[in-house]
């Protein structure tokens, strides 16, 4: 597993004064295989990063740990220089950090700023369809991901669904976006599409963390 900055450019001065994420010594075991072994790297603000690895290579386990879900057996994580404990996305979500993995997770029978709606109160959010549906317009103008938020989720492509997700996490004010192998089922143009969106992200200070097994 290695990690990667795509689109390199000289560092801007927000990014060389600290890194946004920073991991130090970090150990995760399962039953009969270690899959982090003492692991440390420096994420900094307003890049694009990749974690390389074959299957198995411990990336999505290294994602879960920064999204909440696996907490690891030793080592420490780090937020913009502070030291944090992340038991649960609620709490990635606190520090910034939000996930777009490779499954869309959205009600098919919903529409788009319903389903998005309903996400912002699992995070202790609370935002009205309306209002949710104007930020839809307003951000899909932003950053060139036109979706109809009174369209029924069921009716979207696997593409768009992925494009509802990148704007669920605008929504949820975050920092670093993380994608776990979120590249992997779409057609080479909506690839390019998506690549379009990290670039203009990072250029408004934004920071990419791609999971994949492959550089695009």
């Amino acid at each position: 597993m290695s990690i990667q900055s795509f689109f390199p450019s000289k560092r801007d001065e927000l990014s060389v004064l600290s890194p946004i994420i920073s991991v130090r010594n970090l150990w995760k075991s399962f039953p009969g295989v270690v899959a982090l072994k003492n692991v440390s790297l420096d994420i900094f603000p307003g890049e694009i990063h990749a974690i390389l690895g074959e299957n198995g290579a411990g990336k999505s386990t290294l994602l879960k740990i920064l999204y909440g879900i696996y907490v690891p057996d030793k080592g420490e994580l780090f937020f913009e220089g502070k030291k944090v404990v992340l038991t649960s996305p609620q709490d990635a979500v606190k520090n910034g950090l939000v996930l777009v993995s490779q499954v869309p997770q959205l009600v098919d029978s919903l529409t788009i700023a319903e389903n998005l709606s309903l996400s912002l109160r699992q995070f202790s959010y609370v935002s009205s369809v309306k209002k949710v549906s104007k930020f839809l317009l307003e951000k899909g103008r932003e950053y060139g991901v036109r979706i109809d938020p009174d369209i029924e989720a069921w009716k979207l492509s696997y593409t768009q669904k992925q494009l509802v997700e990148i704007l669920r996490a605008l929504l949820l004010n975050a920092r670093v976006i993380a994608f776990d192998e979120a590249t992997t089922l779409l057609p080479h143009a909506e690839k390019e599409r998506l690549y379009e969106f990290m670039k203009l992200f990072k250029s408004k200070g934004g920071t990419i963390l791609l999971v994949t097994h492959k550089i695009p």
